[in-house]
This record gives C-alpha cells, structure tokens and sequence, in this order.
C-alpha cells in the first residue's frame, strides 16, 4: 500500500512542484547580406535535442522566445530549405543574442550549375501564403509540410502559431471538424504532392467563425494543364525502424470539369526512450531521487483516399465537391518504463516496473459541397457550402505495474484497463455574400447553421 501512495504521490507532486525562476531570451535573424529574414523559424532545445519552445520573427527579423527556466539549451533558426548554425547557450537571466545568420545559397556542381528554387513566401493584410508546389518539401506528407511552414511550431505533436495553440485546420477553406489531437494522424497519411500552398491566417475574417483563433489553411493544387497526368509513388525511410508509404496520384482537367483522385497506404513503426529524474525535498535537502527509464514502441497502419471535383456550370457558377477519408487499422503502443527510487547516497529503496499497452483505432470522413454564383459586377459573389464530417475513435489501454522493496521481491501490483470511443457527426451549412461597393471597400455578410451529433461506439 505504501508503495503504491508512492507511486500515485509521485505523479502529483511532479505537477505541484514550485515553478523556477523564468527568464527571456530574444535576438534577431538575418541572412548573409544582412536582410532580416520575416517568419523564420526559432527553436529552443534541451541539450539532448527535445523541442521545447518555438517563435517566429516579426516584420524586422526579430524573435522573442519567454518563459524560459535556468539552464543550458541549443538554439537554432530555419527558413525554407535553409538553417542557421545551432549555437549552445547557458541562460541565467535575461539573454539578447548576437544576430544567428542563414545562408542562402545556390548548389554548383562543375559545370552543371544546380539552383535549388526556394518556396514563395507572399506576405498579405491578414495572412502569409506559402507555396509550396513542385519543391522539395511537397515530397513528404503534408504533417512534414507544417512543420517546416514559416510562423507554424509543432511541439509534441500540436501546432503553435504566435505563441497560441488554439489553431483551426481547414483544407480548402473548410474547416476540418476533429480534436487537434487527431490532426496528425489525419495530416501524416496524406501525400504532400497534392498541396499547393499552406495559409498561415492571422487574421480571420468573420465567416470562418474561428472564434479567435488563428486559422491554416491547406490548399490542395488543380490540373493546371488540360489532359489526365498520373503517378504511383513508394518511399522508404529506415531509421531504429522501418517507415512505409505507398499510393497513387490522378489528375484530370476537360474544358469545364477537374478532379483529383488520390489513395495512400502509410505504415509506421517508431521507438522513443527517454530518461526522467526527480529529485524530491525535506527542509531544503534532497531526500529521495526518483530514476526513470522509459521505452515507447508504436505501431500503425493507415489508408488515406481523397478527391475533388470541380465542375463549371457556365461563366457565373461553379459547383465543387470534395472529399477526404482516412482510417487507421487497430495499431498499438507498448510503453516500459522503471523507476528506482533511491536515497541521496544512492542506494536504491524500492522500485516499479509498469508496462502499458494501448490500442488505438480512429477513422475520419469529410465531404464539402459548394456552389459559388457570380454576378456581372466583378467581385460580387454568393457562396453556398455545406460540410459534413464524421469521426469515430476507438482507445483502449491495459497496464500493470508491479512494486518492489530493497531487495528486488515483489511487494504489490496495480492492474487496470481501460475502454473509451465516441462517433461524432457535424454538420454545418453557410451561405455567403460579398460585394465590393467601392475600390477599398467590400461588404460581407452571411449566415450559418450547425449541428452535430455523438454516440458511443
């Protein structure tokens, strides 16, 4: 019983514990000719390379990264297809950091010059657009695009724009309705060759009701060339173990109709270890020291289909459907971890192994239809959209840990499992109006409706 309040306090006091002093740290990012760099990427480090903070620059280069504990940490910065040296930094107080400076440079091979075409950035009133097409970075899947966005910092698998992680995703304009948990999985099986830019929206307008939140906005690329073009793609990535996606591209244009098919098959298997020491006090000295040694593996498979059509009733309306699905068979995670509990000489007092199996299924369904008419005046349009979104979870986890005293003989065990799930359908329908009444003046107005509903697996 002792054993387990251990383990049980050993979590709460982690969480209770008084908070260190906090400092800042800020600076400037440039490239060889000295020209600010606007929404480059900075990223704060532990020294064994876990991402723990993230800013972008602002109009002049400039970044501010707050709220940073005492301690050694490596600093780096990145703009698309470029980085900055990762420079060791020991702070203690508040730190101004010399300017950290990015080489941009073009690629030449003897006589065969090779310049590598960086991704557009265009900057606008309310939002940066990065294009991304026919580049490099459109290789991956469109999770690895966000990652390197500029403005956009993933940490521990959530996205942060400005310091804010209340973030809406939508695809083509149309919000995508699931947990941002869930993004990635969603985002991670679908190819990147099919995106044609990524719309970091800082300011969003009224009727993408992102009730103030910042918005990103995944547009997925047309046929621009009239014809049918194709592709199958396999790629491969060995690291401690294997990643594998396969699937196929179509693309047809006519005279009034486009459409996109495309399916992807992505299996994955990853592996995580980290260590964690906690150190816990009497009177100012240490009187315990808590050692962990963790092992994640997980394991997953996904199927990912989309498509989207497009077809051009006559010169003033335009009808559109899109959809996007994906389902991940069961997959798994098992999780090890052991904790010595030790006193200050080091001896070791007691300790518990708990071993975690969780078992994941998720599937996720988006369709959007839209019909856009537009009047003779130009710019003055009506918008008619409905989306509909279906998801459906599954979770469940078994896990057990065993306790044991000073002379490795068990003392006790805690089991349990748990079972969760949910089926969730949203439904929204919205019509829009705009009308430019004078050169620097547009009226917008609309209305829209929504509902959902929920059930248990």
């Amino acid at each position: 019983m002792k054993q387990a309040l251990q383990f049980l306090s050993f979590f709460f006091l982690i969480t209770s514990a008084s908070k260190a002093q906090e400092f800042e740290i800020s600076g400037s990012i440039k490239d060889q000719n000295n020209v600010p760099l606007v929404f480059a990427n900075v990223l704060l480090k532990s020294q064994d390379s876990i991402l723990i903070k993230g800013a972008a620059t602002d109009g002049s280069g400039g970044f501010v990264l707050s709220n940073v504990e005492e301690g050694n940490y490596l600093l780096s910065a990145s703009y698309p297809g470029a980085f900055s040296k990762t420079i060791d930094i020991y702070v203690m107080s508040d730190l101004v950091l010399e300017d950290l400076i990015i080489e941009q440079t073009e690629t030449q091979l003897d006589e065969v010059e090779v310049t590598y075409k960086k991704p557009t950035i265009e900057q606008r009133a309310d939002r940066l657009i990065f294009n991304v097409e026919n580049t490099s970075l459109s290789q991956g899947n469109i999770w690895d695009i966000l990652k390197q966005t500029p403005g956009v910092i993933i940490i521990n698998d959530k996205i942060n724009i400005k310091g804010s992680s209340n973030i809406g995703v939508m695809i083509n304009g149309r919000l995508v309705n699931i947990p941002q948990s869930d993004i990635v999985n969603l985002l991670s099986g679908s190819s990147g060759d099919n995106v044609e830019s990524v719309e970091v929206i800082l300011n969003p307008p009224a009727k993408y009701s992102a009730e103030g939140g910042l918005l990103l906005d995944i547009k997925m690329k047309k046929n621009l060339i009239a014809g049918y073009n194709g592709s199958i793609y396999n790629r491969y990535t060995q690291a401690v173990f294997p990643k594998h996606m396969l699937g196929t591209d179509h693309f047809f244009k006519g005279k009034r109709t486009d459409f996109t098919l495309s399916y992807s098959f992505r299996q994955n298997k990853y592996l995580n270890r980290f260590t964690d020491i906690t150190n816990f006090f009497d009177s100012n000295t240490v009187n315990e020291v808590w050692t962990t040694e963790q092992k994640n593996i997980i394991r997953d498979k996904q199927h990912s289909f989309s498509g989207f059509f497009d077809y051009e009733v006559n010169k003033n309306n335009n009808i559109s459907f899109s959809t996007i699905n994906s389902f991940t068979t069961p997959g798994n995670r098992f999780i090890s971890s052991q904790t010595l509990i030790k006193d200050p000489t080091g001896n070791v007092d007691s300790s518990f192994y708990t071993r975690t199996i969780p078992i994941m299924m998720f599937s996720t369904r988006l369709i959007i239809s839209d019909w856009k008419h537009r009047f003779n005046k130009k710019g003055e349009e009506l918008t008619l959209a409905s989306n509909f979104t279906y998801y459906d979870y599954k979770r469940g986890q078994s896990l057990k840990t065993d306790f044991f005293d000073i002379n490795g003989t068990v003392t006790g065990e805690n089991d349990f499992v748990t079972e969760s799930g949910q089926k969730t359908g949203l439904y929204s329908a919205q019509l829009d109006y705009t009308n430019p009444v004078k050169e620097s003046t547009i009226v917008e107005t609309g209305l829209r409706y929504s509902a959902s509903t929920q059930s248990p697996p």
